[in-house]
């Protein structure tokens, strides 16, 4: 369960911050060495509940026994990359959880890839090279301002 504390550490009360430690995470990423770094960053921002997929498939199978409340995806990738991950998440019949909020990673942040990423459904999106602040930030947008997906999943 995640809760928000209404007082920040400088003890200013209009700042809310929320507590992470109890966010359970999905990193679907081909690249271990990324997955390493974004699984290091998490539990840099107190996040312990992080697991990992090497492809959109694998990902898939995950989500039926790990409940993630927030997904983390490369764009590219093979054989599913992260469009067509997204793609199925949202509207296959049998999706896990077609609600997640998603997080693009993506080196590849030309106009075309980012209509297409928010077409299929990503909520955030993130160029690479990330860093541990721009990861907040939409984890913290994420958080502020739940997604409301108005998709036909039938």
């Amino acid at each position: 369960m995640l809760t928000l504390d209404k007082t920040s550490r400088s003890g200013n009360r209009k700042e809310a911050e929320f507590d992470l430690s109890s966010l359970q995470i999905l990193i679907v990423e081909d690249s271990m060495s990324m997955r390493l770094l974004v699984k290091q960053i998490l539990r840099g921002l107190g996040i312990s509940q992080v697991r990992e997929a090497p492809e959109g498939a694998a990902a898939l199978e995950m989500l039926r026994n790990f409940t993630a409340d927030i997904i983390i995806t490369d764009l590219k990738m093979s054989p599913i990359d992260g469009l067509e991950f997204v793609q199925m998440l949202r509207t296959a019949k049998d999706s896990p959880n077609p609600f997640v909020p998603v997080i693009m990673l993506t080196g590849h942040t030309e106009y075309e890839n980012v209509v297409e990423a928010r077409k299929v459904g990503v909520n955030e999106l993130l160029a690479k090279p990330i860093s541990a602040d721009r990861l907040l930030s939409r984890i913290r947008r994420i958080l502020k301002n739940p997604p409301n997906i108005q998709r036909d999943i039938s």
